[in-house]
């Protein structure tokens, strides 16, 4: 009997049919998960995005919705709308669907950059690298390696994780890879401040990323380990406000990253 076959890695998850001049489409890994991953498909998103931008021009943000949850063994089709075509930016605007119905949109521009100064405040400090480091949960061969550089510290809103591709990528996907890895780690710093009410609360709620945003400042390369440096800044009305920052090996900030979750209490009775 034949065996299962190998799990796609991340370029494949990244790789797109391309249908029309601005639609494309996208499928999920057969995994044991309810729904769509996140991360999945505002990463492919981005790649349906950067295929009708200009190569010159490099995202530098993104603002994604997430409306309804995806279902894993149906494809996903993402249509592009061209809002601005200029010298230095240009802008996107992508609806994820299946069945017809949006499960995600998301706006996108990018930029062509150019001369400027180069601040960047100093990294945390203390971190342990990688190499001594537990992999996480959601480490996936061939997709993402993940390491958990909080794993024994004390229960704050804030987790720090290094991650790097588990593939090779082309050059234009580094950051689609950044998309996609992000939307990992935000709910764990969110349980850090629900779970100070009461041990478990947080995964007997209802929850779900409601929103995704990144603020790309410099060109990514997560073929190198990066952290990412995650906290939960605020909790009210059931949404949970996470904030993040990529920084590279030498300390640079590559990417802000910021995103809001549902955590809602189960109903009495």
């Amino acid at each position: 009997m034949p065996g299962a076959p190998p799990s796609p890695t991340l370029a494949e998850i990244l790789t797109l049919e391309h249908m029309s001049e601005d639609t494309f489409v996208g499928h999920s890994p057969q995994e044991q998960r309810a729904r769509v991953f996140g991360g999945q498909v505002v990463a492919q998103s981005l790649v349906a995005a950067t295929h009708t931008t200009p190569a010159a021009h490099h995202v530098h943000s993104l603002h994604a919705y997430f409306l309804r949850g995806g279902d894993v063994a149906e494809p996903i089709e993402y249509e592009v709308e061209r809002l601005r075509d200029g010298r230095s930016f240009t802008a996107r605007r992508v609806t994820a669907r299946q069945d017809g119905k949006a499960i995600l949109v998301m706006s996108a521009s990018f930029h062509a950059g150019g001369p400027s100064g180069d601040y960047e405040p100093p990294g945390p400090l203390g971190i342990p690298g990688p190499e001594h480091l537990p992999p996480t949960r959601f480490a996936k061969p061939g997709v993402l390696e993940t390491r958990d550089a909080s794993y024994d510290q004390p229960r704050t809103p804030q987790r720090r994780l290094w991650f790097r591709a588990g593939c090779e990528l082309a050059p234009e996907l580094h950051a689609s890879g950044v998309a996609y890895a992000t939307d990992h780690g935000p709910f764990g710093a969110a349980r850090r401040i629900v779970d100070t009410a009461g041990a478990g609360l947080f995964d007997r709620m209802f929850r779900a990323s409601l929103d995704h945003a990144i603020w790309f400042h410099r060109p990514p390369r997560i073929e190198d380990w990066v952290l990412y440096d995650i906290e939960a800044v605020t909790h009210r009305d059931d949404r949970i406000l996470t904030s993040g920052r990529i920084l590279d090996g030498d300390g640079r900030r590559v990417a802000t990253v910021a995103q809001e979750i549902l955590a809602r209490a189960p109903h009495p009775g």
